[in-house]
């Protein structure tokens, strides 16, 4: 399978920051909220708004990261089953799935294999 090297690294990073943005934000809202009970929590919240403003604008960064990562993982994972074969130019192959490539999908028999028919059907 021929990916392009730099959509895969951009891949990695892209789950890095993911990654990195999500435990930054849960660690400034928790620290932005406290504990206690419901208007010890809003009296918190507002003690604290810059904070809050900031987990707020990291978990839409988040947010943003995980679209962008959804695109990249569409890109490396079809991008190189609908290129056009050597043997026939100009003729693109129908979408393959990903699924059968994966081990546990294989496992359980997923992917493009035909409908099982039961003993009743014709």
């Amino acid at each position: 399978m021929n990916v392009d090297v730099g959509a895969v690294r951009l891949l990695g990073a892209v789950f890095l920051f993911v990654f990195v943005a999500s435990l930054l934000s849960e660690r400034l809202l928790a620290s932005a909220v406290r504990s206690g009970s419901k208007s010890e929590i809003l009296v918190n919240i507002s003690e604290r708004l810059t904070l809050m403003r900031i987990s707020n604008l990291i978990a839409l960064m988040n947010c943003v990261g995980i679209v962008v990562l959804a695109a990249l993982l569409y890109v490396v994972s079809y991008g190189p089953c609908r290129e056009p074969s050597p043997e026939r130019p100009g003729v693109v192959p129908e979408r393959r799935s990903v699924l059968p490539r994966i081990p546990v999908c294989q496992m359980l028999g997923t992917g493009n294999s035909p409908p099982v028919r039961g003993a009743g059907a014709q």
